[in-house]
């Protein structure tokens, strides 16, 4: 007897026995997530059951009724297409082919032909999808909806006459003796010859020449061929295996000629419904009063036409008269719709004109050095609104607008009026042509002389509001004769800049303000939808006066013509006495430069006085081009040829007398020729001065070529930012190693 045997259960051993089970640590707060989740603004979906279906609600008898009187069958197979529900019912459901039947008896201008191959009796749904369903074009791959081309060869080709003309080169024609000499007389072929002929020729199957696809034709021979040589079949033999597919060939020829010839014949009533349908649609138009093709755009009557002609009915008066008000109202928001189509084309055009005016005005030598406004003011103009306008400004009505604007707009009005008694209709004026001309034309004249009087109107306002040449100062209103005096606005010392945005354009931005032609074309980047304004604008002050300081250095007054001549004449000699090291610069230079110190303190130096200091040459403008987004300033910023003046110009006592610095002491040095041009004069051991060795020449020449550093562009921005706290940088602060 066998002992009954227990199962033991493995058990392990703790690896610490009598070891304390950790204590569970309680999260106070859920985790952080690992990544933001992301907030949209979207409301969150609310999942609503869809529409119910009245017409499934209907009874099936009623709905049976309603079906059978379809035109065609075509609109039942939309509706057993619309859901599940009516597919079961219409599709599904053998006893609905009832309403099948009636519809095609129903179907214009004959009924569609009884379907007589066994593929299609007793399947009335799958009948109507092939006769009326679109498909895809065989030549281009596009989805068409036209019915077959061939029923025979199912063959579907689109309306355009390239793929026609294609689709019958792969066709080929074979007589009655050919088609029983080649054995291919169980395929089916086109039904009448018309598709590939270019003359009408009344010839049907079964009499005449049969057309064949090519690919099909030598399908056949390929497979007679490969018969012959794999199993020794014989042309004979292999005609007897496909004479059942052949004994179907009549009754599928017969039932695709019937289709072909009713297609044509529907064709045929299409196109004389559509002509009685366009011919009602004009008799309306007329009696309306409309266009007819805005009678045709609306979504009614468009909608009403389509449906018509698909159904091959003719449209009535009554039609007509029972949508007459909603037809109405549409045709009005099509003639509106053209209208502010016409006028904003218009517009653009108009706008574009004046665009390209502007710029050749802002380009042309005959506005250079005179103020200009911006695009945006220029637009402005009351001759360039009548311009942009010109269409509209007949039409407006003195009642609409308040007595202000009124009498703005007689003038403008007057403007118009004015012209189209010198040039005939203004309205039939091309604008862009008549600006384009070369010889000055009325209307260029008209904008010159605009623009004038703008500049005049801002030179006043800045002279009294932000100079403060008023009758309330002490300075009083500005008038004088006299040529030789400056007026206000443009004197050297009259410096401003933008309140909104303290910036400046291109232009100026190495000159860090703007002069008065500056101000009047000035345009603020991302506010400027407050437009433009005289009292946007201030005195810069800092530049102001270290202008002023400048002017009292070369003892010339700023109202005085000849002052611009003189500083421009300067040239880089204008000495920073604020800056550590020597710093010279031009005037442009300083306008920028003054802004860097509380209270600029210049100086103006002799030519051998800025000779001293500035061992390499002061090339105005060259931060400008290297900064631009140009390749070719990409290029040349990483090049390492720029060096730090504030590093290598050191100050000397020596300067205020450059010309009468003793020559250096000749003592033998062994200094190659390179290394004693790099030192400066200022640096060099006086005449006489005791204490003077070999190695205190040697420490110099060697500390001034460890100062000479040469950077990249990046590297000396980064260096002027972190060691001399200067952001940005310009002409003044570094010079360029030209290569040799």
């Amino acid at each position: 007897m066998a002992t009954p045997t227990t199962t033991q259960i493995p058990t392990t051993e703790p690896e610490n026995i009598g070891a304390k089970p950790p204590r569970k640590k309680h999260r106070l707060a859920p985790p952080p997530p690992k990544s933001k989740r992301r907030r949209t603004k979207k409301p969150p979906q609310i999942v609503t059951s869809p529409p119910i279906c009245r017409l499934a609600r209907i009874p099936l008898e009623i709905l049976a009724e309603v079906l059978s009187h379809m035109p065609s069958t075509k609109e039942v197979l939309a509706v057993a297409r619309t859901s599940k529900y009516f597919c079961d019912t219409l599709v599904a459901n053998e006893t609905s082919g009832f309403i099948w039947r009636k519809a095609r008896e129903n179907t214009k201008p004959e009924p569609v032909p009884e379907p007589t191959t066994p593929n299609w009796i007793g399947r009335e749904a799958a009948y109507a999808a092939f006769i009326w369903d679109g498909g895809e074009c065989e030549v281009c791959k596009k989805p068409t909806p036209h019915m077959y081309t061939s029923f025979a060869l199912k063959a579907r080709v689109c309306g355009k006459p390239e793929c026609m003309i294609k689709w019958r080169r792969t066709m080929v024609k074979l007589s009655a003796q050919e088609v029983k000499r080649q054995s291919v007389n169980w395929l089916p072929c086109l039904e009448t010859g018309n598709l590939i002929r270019s003359w009408p020729h009344d010839q049907w199957y079964p009499t005449g020449d049969q057309y064949h696809r090519v690919s099909d034709a030598q399908s056949v021979i390929q497979q007679m061929h490969d018969a012959s040589v794999a199993h020794g079949t014989s042309p004979e033999d292999f005609v007897k295996q496909h004479q059942k597919e052949a004994a179907k060939i009549p009754r599928i020829m017969e039932l695709s000629v019937k289709l072909f010839r009713w297609k044509a014949a529907r064709w045929d009533a299409q196109v004389r419904t559509k002509k009685k349908n366009e011919a009602m649609t004009r008799h309306i138009s007329k009696g309306e009063g409309w266009d007819y093709w805005d009678l045709w755009n609306t979504p009614s009557w468009s909608t009403l036409i389509m449906r018509k002609n698909s159904s091959l009915e003719e449209v009535t008066k009554t039609d007509f008269e029972h949508q007459c008000s909603q037809t109405s109202a549409e045709v009005l928001t099509v003639v509106e719709r053209r209208k502010r189509r016409i006028t904003e084309a218009l517009w653009l055009k108009n706008r574009e004109a004046i665009d390209g005016h502007y710029h050749k005005l802002l380009s042309s030598e005959i506005q250079e050095g005179r103020a200009m406004p911006s695009l945006s003011e220029f637009r402005k103009l009351p001759i360039v609104k009548v311009l942009l306008g010109r269409h509209t400004v007949a039409t407006v009505a003195a009642a609409s607008v308040t007595q202000k604007e009124n009498g703005k707009l007689e003038g403008e009005i007057g403007i118009v009026k004015k012209y189209s008694a010198l040039t005939g209709d203004f309205d039939k004026i091309d604008l862009a042509a008549e600006l384009a001309k070369k010889q000055k034309t009325l209307i260029s004249t008209m904008i010159g002389r605009e623009l004038r009087a703008w500049c005049d109107r801002v030179e006043t306002e800045f002279c009294q509001q932000i100079l403060g040449y008023n009758k309330g100062s002490d300075m009083g209103e500005w008038k004088n004769a006299s040529r030789k005096k400056l007026h206000p606005v443009e004197r050297l010392d009259a410096r401003f800049q933008c309140k909104k945005c303290k910036k400046t354009s291109w232009k100026y931005a190495d000159v860090g303000c703007l002069d008065f032609v500056g101000t009047c074309a000035h345009s603020c980047i991302g506010v400027d939808w407050k437009g433009w304004s005289v009292q946007q604008f201030e005195v810069d002050q800092k530049v102001v006066e270290a202008v002023r300081q400048l002017l009292k250095a070369l003892e010339v007054k700023a109202e005085n013509s000849d002052s611009i001549p003189a500083v421009r004449a300067l040239g880089s000699r204008i000495l920073c006495l604020c800056c550590q090291a020597p710093i010279v610069m031009d005037f442009d230079g300083l306008l920028r430069h003054c802004k860097r110190h509380e209270e600029i303190k210049i100086e103006i130096l002799s030519k051998d006085q800025a000779a001293v200091i500035l061992q390499h040459p002061h090339t105005p403008g060259v931060c400008a081009k290297l900064t631009d987004l140009s390749v070719s300033s990409k290029a040349k910023r990483d090049l390492k040829v720029y060096g730090c003046r504030h590093c290598t110009q050191t100050r000397s006592d020596s300067l205020a007398e450059p010309a009468n610095l003793p020559e250096p002491p000749e003592v033998s040095v062994d200094v190659d020729m390179a290394e004693e041009t790099d030192m400066e004069l200022g640096e060099l051991p006086i005449g006489g001065e005791s204490g003077t060795t070999e190695g205190e020449i040697k420490k110099k020449v060697k500390r001034k070529k460890r100062k000479d550093v040469l950077r990249d562009m990046h590297a000396l921005a980064s260096h002027m930012k972190a060691k001399h706290k200067i952001e940005p940088f310009g002409d003044e602060d570094f010079f360029v190693v030209e290569d040799e």
